[in-house]
């Protein structure tokens, strides 16, 4: 039995289409590494993939991280600690503010590389 030729001419465009449109993973527009100082003075960078927070750095060491909320133009991660909230500005720019029971309130500029 021979393959109906317009039947592939159909069906294999058809394949094609649909792995293109198949789900790959989820970016998200809070990509990449976000970084500034605390309070002016202290380094701090949070790489984001995915939308999911890779690593989180504080004056060149990384911190854990337990807990993350994403949405459009705020951001949240810590843990049983501490809570940072990012709060996009701009593409490339973000607020952000540290909240921990024993250390306060710090806030940041945060720039997008």
């Amino acid at each position: 039995m021979k393959p109906d030729r317009r039947a592939l001419l159909i069906a294999v465009p058809l394949a094609l289409l649909a792995t293109m449109s198949a789900p790959r993973a989820a970016s998200s527009s809070w990509d990449g590494v976000w970084s500034g100082l605390w309070g002016g003075a202290d380094e701090t960078s949070i790489a984001i993939v995915d939308g999911k927070v890779a690593s989180y750095s504080f004056k060149g060491a990384t911190q854990p991280v337990d807990t993350l909320s994403v949405a459009d133009d705020k951001l949240s991660f810590g843990t049983e600690v501490f809570t940072i909230t990012l709060t996009r500005v701009g593409e490339t720019k973000a607020k952000a503010a540290f909240r921990s029971n024993t250390m306060g309130v710090t806030k940041a500029d945060l720039t997008r590389k």
